[in-house]
């Protein structure tokens, strides 16, 4: 039972997480890995690297889940 506690705890900081990574964020709008970062080269999917890491935020993910296309930035 403590094993189960202690999984949930790490999982809860990536639950409320404001950006996930590139595996994630194709799962999230249901494409491939490699199309995931195609996209995430291009442009098509915004993205933040921090020196080898990369993250893609949230809310412009979910704005494309939505449908909406405009370039609030």
């Amino acid at each position: 039972m403590a094993a189960q506690t202690s999984a949930r705890r790490r999982r809860e900081p990536e639950a409320q997480a404001e950006a996930v990574n590139v595996p994630t964020a194709a799962k999230i709008l249901g494409i491939g890995l490699g199309t995931a970062w195609e996209a995430v080269k291009s442009g098509e999917i915004p993205s933040i690297r921090i020196r080898r890491t990369v993250r893609v935020p949230l809310q412009p993910l979910r704005k494309m889940l939505a449908g909406d296309t405009r370039d609030d930035a």
